[in-house]
């Protein structure tokens, strides 16, 4: 009697807990998982093993998950535009652009502001074409000067206390040297509002 009961209650004890590693090997069985069974003669830990075909759907499903999140993230941001006016040119270009622009009116002569550089060059080494284009992809000149035909005349650039430091004056330099190389003049003006007149006077009469 002793003994029956015994059984019985040891009977109650596995018998769930084969039950649920039977419900968990088919879950994971049909999930593409496969599971070592615990050794009842080991220290009863117990592993898992994940076989490749079980790592590529795992792979597969981040892959998924996180092109769906980028494309959830740029419509995001295509939504929102997050962006405000500003005025074309600082305070400062502005006071020489009216000066500028007076002068070149009594001449005909048109005035492009802020030009970005690859807007009128061409890379001509086409084997490096990208690695040329780094360099003036995002630089401008402040004015562009054109005859009445948008054929460029020479650029002005106005120099005022941000071209004092060493990566400045790099790109001062870069630019110099890609005006020569294209065989049109660079100015330099200092700001200087006094002399704003004088300086693009001779600038003109060298152009014209």
């Amino acid at each position: 009697m002793h003994t029956g009961v015994q059984m019985k209650y040891v009977s109650r004890l596995t018998t769930p807990d084969a039950r649920v590693g039977e419900d968990e090997s088919s879950l994971l069985d049909h999930c593409g998982f496969a599971v070592r069974r615990k050794n009842k003669r080991s220290d009863g830990m117990g592993t898992k093993e994940i076989p490749a075909e079980g790592m590529v759907c795992l792979l597969a499903a981040a892959a998924v998950i996180w092109i769906f999140g980028r494309i959830i993230r740029k419509r995001k941001f295509a939504r929102d535009y997050p962006y405000e006016k500003k005025m074309l040119l600082t305070a400062a270009e502005y006071r020489f652009y009216k000066v500028l622009k007076e002068q070149c009116d009594r001449h005909r002569l048109l005035i492009c502001p802020k030009v970005r550089m690859e807007d009128f060059l061409s890379v001509t080494d086409r084997r490096n074409r990208n690695r040329y284009r780094e360099f003036i992809k995002s630089r401008h000149i402040d004015f562009i000067l054109c005859d009445r035909d948008l054929h460029m005349l020479a650029g002005v650039e106005l120099d005022d206390a941000s071209h004092n430091t060493p990566a400045a004056e790099r790109t001062d330099a870069f630019k110099d040297h890609v005006f020569k190389k294209i065989g049109l003049p660079l100015y330099r003006v200092p700001a200087a509002p006094g002399q704003y007149t004088a300086r693009i006077r001779k600038i003109i009469d060298e152009l014209i």
